[in-house]
């Protein structure tokens, strides 16, 4: 299968001309040609087509090949361009290669011409391709700048062996130093440019900073790891500013680091924005705590008032109503205090503030409680505010029913209060359990008249828990609830 060729020959001589035109298709080419003898006709030739390759004679009657040769050049075409002739001298010909033409051949050896013409043409396409390449790289190269002068990144290179350096204009400017150059293009962005000694750098780092930094940079180099750091400069006004550093050791033998290179960013804005959320969570967290203080010191005045009130009726039923509403009030108010003590503003501990609570009931109710004996098997578990608050409510009410309905006429007995987390479910269980006279037969604990087990029916629906009840002997309560 023959290879379409656009050629351009310029001959004055049109039997040499057939002649090439002949070489060519028995070289496996089916040329297209179009010969011309003069500057002008080359010229038009050049304007109105593509060609594949121009075959030119040396001796023209108005001009030369070398003539030929710059109307090509000027045309700004990279042609593959053979000089035919049929005499020529070495000194001529290395003139003429010099110049630009891609080969020559002697007009008494064109069987060699399919073959010329084939590696010229090859070797056009390889600098066709070159040039492609060349332009994506520069394509590339510009988009890098464009990225890494957005970015503020600066670039180096630095020889461990001598000290030296060299970094881009923005590593300059970060680390404060001057520039040896003042061109502000994109295109020097990445060019290592600008040279320096590690001394220069160093003596930029903040005092306090540069031994943490050689010692992680020594670590780096022996384990082979890339170095990362985080550290401020001082420029020459005073000023301080925070950079990141990232690295790779290049090692030219094992254990036997040559360069670290790098690039550095400015993080100035990211840690001014660090400190001032820092700061702003301090003042939020100072607030709450003392928002959970007042809140929980209220809760006690509400609670004190409430039993004063308690102390001066002379209704026994009246007073154990008001002991209840206490002892609610102080199961509210030991949820701040404990946020208060801790720290976590969010979440308690359901061990200790069970264990603090139960603790208060047994005070609160010592003339039944001191025969009562507490076992306490709560897991530690970490549960939201909002949480704590319906469990203590609910420990409150089923301990408090326990001291008060359980024990009667001052028998001894024991009430285990318990909590475990499932952490394959997520489930949370609760449980009160004592070994006292039990529930009233025939009670349906569901619809019971008292406000205490409402209660704890109303707060494991908020808990979007159930309740069950155990069969005895005493009474045992369990509640199971989802931990958000």
């Amino acid at each position: 299968m023959t290879q379409p060729l656009q050629v351009l020959i310029v001959e004055d001589n049109e039997p040499d001309a057939l002649l090439m035109v002949r070489q060519l298709r028995h070289g496996g080419f089916d040329p297209v040609v179009n010969r011309v003898e003069t500057a002008a006709a080359v010229t038009a030739a050049l304007a109105a087509q593509e060609w594949d390759v121009i075959l030119s004679d040396y001796r023209l009657p108005q001009f030369t090949g070398l003539d030929v040769l710059q109307l090509v050049q000027a045309s700004g075409q990279d042609l593959p361009f053979i000089l035919i002739s049929g005499a020529i001298g070495e000194e001529l010909a290395v003139t003429v290669m010099k110049a630009g033409a891609h080969d020559f051949l002697l007009k008494d050896n064109l069987t060699r011409l399919a073959t010329v013409v084939t590696r010229a043409l090859g070797d056009a396409n390889d600098r066709r391709q070159r040039r492609v390449a060349e332009a994506a790289l520069r394509a590339s190269e510009q988009r890098l700048a464009i990225a890494v002068s957005g970015a503020r990144l600066g670039m180096f290179d630095w020889n461990i062996t001598t000290g030296a350096a060299v970094g881009t204009e923005q590593l300059f400017q970060l680390i404060g130093l001057r520039t040896t150059t003042t061109t502000t293009t994109t295109t020097t962005t990445t060019t290592l440019s600008q040279q320096h000694q590690y001394s220069q750098w160093a003596e930029r780092v903040h005092p306090e900073d540069l031994p943490r930094l050689e010692t992680e940079l020594r670590r780096c180099q022996a384990e082979h790891v890339p170095f990362e750091a985080e550290y401020r400069v001082i420029w020459d006004d005073g000023s301080v500013h925070w950079l990141a550093g990232r690295g790779v050791f290049q090692f030219d033998a094992p254990d036997q680091s040559q360069h670290l290179f790098g690039i550095v960013l400015d993080i100035t804005s990211t840690k001014q924005a660090a400190e001032q959320i820092k700061a702003a969570l301090a003042e939020k967290e100072v607030l709450l705590k003392e928002i959970h203080h007042r809140v929980k010191n209220n809760l006690q005045v509400i609670s004190s008032l409430v039993s004063l009130q308690a102390d001066s009726l002379g209704d026994d039923r009246l007073r154990a109503v008001f002991s209840d509403v206490r002892d609610r009030v102080r199961t509210m108010a030991l949820v701040h205090e404990k946020l208060y003590q801790t720290g976590d503003l969010a979440r308690l501990n359901l061990a200790d503030y069970a264990a603090s609570l139960m603790q208060y009931l047994w005070h609160a109710h010592r003339t039944t409680a001191g025969t009562v004996r507490l076992t306490m098997a709560v897991a530690p578990v970490i549960v939201p505010v909002e949480t704590a608050v319906n469990c203590g409510l609910i420990l409150n009410e089923l301990a408090s029913n326990a001291l008060k309905h359980g024990f009667r006429d001052g028998r001894a007995g024991e009430v285990t209060v318990g909590a475990h987390h499932d952490s394959a479910t997520g489930l949370v269980s609760l449980r009160v359990r004592d070994n006292g006279s039990g529930l009233p037969v025939g009670l349906d604990w569901r619809h019971a008249p008292s406000l205490g087990l409402r209660l704890v029916q109303m707060l494991a629906k908020q808990l979007h828990g159930t309740v069950e009840v155990g069969a005895g002997p005493g009474a045992e309560f369990q509640i199971t609830f989802p931990l958000p």
